[in-house]
């Protein structure tokens, strides 16, 4: 049973996935995501309006752009709501050329 609160998951997850990114290790960031996944990129990662569908087609993207991107100081903004068994949560970020926002829906423990 999981005793988090809906801010507390998002923030455990985003952390996780934060130190993944960090240490350049995609294969523990996609581990992060459920077989039915999408990263819906608009322009802050690949610099153009893609969405990735799966584990692997995120893979791909992050495993092109991660080098150069260096993204960081991932932060949850405000406090996360749930429903349905559905964990939602607004966050920020930084990368090496702009900042970002974005949009976190979790399942359990995976994206």
């Amino acid at each position: 049973m999981n005793d988090r609160s809906p801010t507390q998951q998002a923030t455990h997850w985003l952390t996780g996935l934060e130190r993944a990114l960090a240490q350049g290790d995609v294969a523990a960031a996609v581990a992060l995501f459920d077989t039915d996944s999408y990263w819906r990129d608009l322009l802050a990662f690949t610099w153009n309006i893609k969405t990735c569908e799966g584990p692997a087609a995120i893979a791909d993207m992050l495993a092109a752009v991660l080098d150069g991107l260096k993204p960081s100081n991932w932060r949850i903004e405000g406090e996360a709501s749930q429903d349905n068994g559905m964990t939602e949560a607004w966050f920020t970020f930084e990368t090496a050329l702009a900042r970002g926002r974005g949009l976190l829906r979790l399942r359990g423990d995976k994206c």
